[in-house]
């Protein structure tokens, strides 16, 4: 067979351009140590790789999630704690007060040491990670508590004809004080209306200031404090009886006292309820206890004002799946009720008592605790709505108030403290002694708090070892797929080479070769 010189360049030049496009391949997993580089070099495994590398990266952001979760917790678990030992400092203040044994003296100096035990509990409800605040619920920016001044009246009665005798009375006060103000009345009759004549004292009954509010005056002046009397509905003092000993039960008294104000978010207002479609609707009201969005879809028309049932659908995971379920609507009722996990859906469609099939309504809880996603579509409540750990004084959404929190039970921690602290100054021996009652009771509420923060604390200890079990899996199967063989490479480096230097070396020999070496 004829050889053309032609041709057997091109051969040399091919073969050494494979051989060199081998070599390089090579070189280039060396230097990243990975042998897939780019789609090409393994395009099914390309795919796997950057799935892998999707996933690395979620479950990285919810390890950093439940990093950052963790330490919100430890920060809550800290503050809780401290205010647990505080209440026992408190509770053992209680049983020295309820004994009677102290002296005036003695009684003083306990009730700076309270006051004092007070004011830092209100210090730790407002502890901060970084800048945001543990107990403001979603207002993370916004300081929790402030103290203000609050008033505990004994004796006060409200005339049984007072269109507004169901609501309670509220006590408007200005001003500051360092200890609690007494007021006494040694005549009685209803505030705003008659004249009654009232006693203050800031030194614990010691000595008394006389003043007179005037028939249709609103304020009671208490040189640096003002307290508005109440006018919805109105309130009726008793005169005390001066042969008898200063006492709550002497006649009516008002206790001007140190209150700790809540002015972070809660969970008491009810769902908000968003509606799309067409068709009409009258009102909606959701009633339950939901943790997460509920999204409502009817599957078909649904009458009001008939008696039959309607199918409808319904998803807690903002829509990825849906469950099915039926509603029975009745002649007469003119609404549909809807029941969902947590609670349930009243709907009152316009005149003509119809919903079109398609008609969604999302139900909104409204959430005054702040989560971080942990885990996919899970989330780590890591803030709290201080009134329902502290209690405190707070306004609630009807705008009535301020109102004790926690229904004023003993579980409300700053109100109980508050109210010790006003026996404590004035006293009151029997008030220390239901106070140590109250405060062990508080405690109980604190530790089930610390409790709950607990378990949180263990769930994200429990769930970042998973994740990183997780992580380490698919960083393993993603390495068998992209990662290259170092041994491996290594001699085949080294076969690669010794076969590209034997193509230039034969291909220079044979190139030299020709008629002319031997003539």
């Amino acid at each position: 067979m004829r050889v053309a010189q032609r041709s057997m360049y091109n051969s040399f030049v091919s073969n050494m351009n494979r051989t060199l496009a081998n070599y390089m391949e090579s070189n280039i997993q060396s230097s990243s140590q990975k042998k897939v580089n780019r789609p090409s070099d393994d395009p099914v495994g390309m795919v796997r790789v950057l799935n892998y590398r999707s996933a690395i990266a979620r479950n990285e952001q919810y390890e950093s999630n439940t990093n950052d979760a963790a330490a919100w917790l430890r920060s809550t678990d800290s503050a809780l704690t401290q205010a647990q030992v505080i209440l026992s400092s408190l509770q053992e203040k209680a049983e020295e007060l309820a004994t009677g044994t102290l002296t005036s003296e003695n009684r003083k100096q306990a009730s700076h040491e309270i006051r004092q035990l007070f004011e830092q509990l209100v210090n730790i409800a407002n502890t901060q990670y970084g800048d945001e605040h543990l107990f403001a619920g979603h207002k993370t920016g916004t300081t929790p508590y402030q103290i203000g001044l609050a008033v505990t009246a004994t004796n006060a009665t409200i005339d049984p004809a007072d269109p507004n005798k169901d609501k309670a009375p509220v006590w408007e006060v200005s001003g500051s004080s360092d200890t609690t103000v007494m007021v006494r009345f040694p005549t009685g009759g209803e505030l705003g209306t008659d004249e009654v004549e009232y006693e203050y004292s800031t030194d614990g009954g010691e000595t008394w200031v006389t003043k007179t509010l005037p028939a249709g005056g609103t304020e009671l002046d208490l040189d640096g404090v003002t307290v508005k009397v109440p006018q919805e509905p109105r309130v009726t003092v008793e005169a005390y009886d001066p042969d008898k000993p200063t006492a709550r039960d002497n006649g009516s008294m008002l206790f001007i006292r140190e209150a700790a104000y809540y002015n972070g978010d809660d969970n008491d207002p009810e769902p908000k309820v968003d509606s799309y479609g067409s068709s009409v609707i009258t009102s909606t009201s959701a009633k339950g206890n939901f943790d997460k969005d509920v999204r409502i879809r009817l599957d078909e028309d649904a009458f009001a004002n008939t008696d039959g049932t309607v199918k409808y659908s319904y998803s807690t995971d903002n829509g990825i799946t849906w469950q099915t379920a039926t509603a029975t609507t009745h002649a007469g009722d003119g609404k549909i009720r809807l029941n969902v996990p947590g609670g349930y859906l009243d709907v009152t469609p316009g005149a003509a008592g119809t919903l079109a099939a398609g008609q969604q309504f999302v139900v909104r809880p409204q959430r005054a605790n702040q989560g971080l996603e942990i885990a996919e579509g899970e989330f780590l409540t890591v803030t709290n709505a201080g009134k329902d750990i502290f209690g405190g004084l707070y306004t609630p959404p009807d705008g009535r108030g301020p109102v004790a929190a926690m229904d004023g039970s003993a579980k409300n921690i700053f109100e109980t403290v508050s109210e010790f602290l006003v026996w404590a100054e004035t006293g009151v021996q029997a008030g220390s002694q239901e106070a140590l009652a109250n405060l062990k009771t508080a405690s109980e509420g604190l530790l089930t708090s610390l409790a709950a923060v607990g378990g949180k604390e263990q769930r994200a200890e429990l769930n970042l070892n998973i994740l990183e079990g997780s992580r380490f899996d698919m960083e393993d199967r993603m390495s068998t797929i992209e990662d290259v063989d170092l041994t491996e490479l290594v001699t085949k480096l080294a076969q690669q080479q010794m076969a590209y230097q034997s193509v230039l070396q034969s291909s220079s020999m044979i190139m030299q070769l020709n008629l002319m070496s031997f003539l």
